[in-house]
């Protein structure tokens, strides 16, 4: 979406929020409730005509009609008064809807110019929410978090954090590296040795190095129940022509495990 069609739209759009918000209140100030006002001035109205009649048809004289007809104006002219006061008051609460709107309009301007983006292309939402989107802010992180290490190699912890992010970002030899170096600091780490073991299998396109096998060796000393050390131990098996021994692992595997495992 272009800029000026962008503002054409939001404009639109700010027009129908606004209409929907003010009309009730115009529309209630173009017809203010009847006043008292407005009922004496109905039954002056009224006489007038009935005085006029009753004069017409010889009921009244002249100069008793003529002085009726002048006390009712003067009535009329009183009551007229405060009604017209109250058609006017609809013009004070018109300026004060205006006025409103006005500062609507220039408060959703002002925090848009702020906080929004007018020229920035539009993106779906299915692409806003596929998985990978945020590879460029863990890239990114991931490159602060390698530089911070470089300053402070001793933190195995961040070694072996760096070697996690490596490996979701695709680049398992500098994955298994990371994870190399976490192991030179400090090999006992719940879930390094396999961690490692498997960031050397990923960097080998998928071959269970020896490399590999003696850090899943270490890792079932460790821990003997494992799960990721005893299935690449057994892809290892398969590898090499014992299937059997292969399959048998994986059952074993299978069976320790709990149903909704996700090996």
């Amino acid at each position: 979406m272009s800029e000026l069609a962008f503002w054409l739209v939001a404009a639109a759009m700010l027009a129908a929020m606004l209409a929907r918000l003010l009309w009730p209140l115009l529309r209630r100030d173009s017809r203010p409730p009847p006043t008292a006002a407005s009922y004496d001035v109905a039954v002056y109205v009224d006489q007038l005509a009935e005085l006029e009649r009753e004069a017409a048809r010889g009921l009244i004289g002249g100069p008793e009609a003529a002085a009726a007809r002048l006390e009712i104006e003067r009535r009329l002219l009183v009551a007229s008064r405060p009604a017209a006061a109250a058609r006017s008051a609809g013009r004070p609460r018109t300026a004060l809807v205006a006025g409103f709107a006005i500062v609507l309009i220039a408060a959703a301007l002002g925090l848009y110019l702020e906080l929004g983006a007018p020229g920035m292309e539009a993106q779906p939402f299915a692409q806003r929410t596929q998985p990978g989107s945020d590879t460029q802010d863990l890239a990114g992180a991931t490159e602060q978090l390698a530089r911070r290490l470089r300053d402070n190699p001793a933190d195995p912890q961040g070694w072996m954090l760096l070697g996690r992010s490596y490996g979701e970002l695709g680049r398992f030899a500098d994955s298994a590296a990371a994870y190399r170096a976490a192991v030179d600091r400090k090999p006992d780490l719940p879930g390094l040795q396999s961690a490692y073991g498997e960031a050397l299998i990923l960097a080998a396109a998928g071959a269970v190095t020896e490399p590999a096998r003696q850090a899943f060796a270490a890792a079932l000393q460790q821990d003997p129940g494992d799960p990721r050390a005893r299935f690449y131990l057994a892809m290892a098996d398969a590898q090499a022509g014992r299937s059997a021994q292969a399959l048998d692992q994986l059952v074993k595997l299978e069976a320790d495990g709990p149903a909704d495992a996700p090996w």
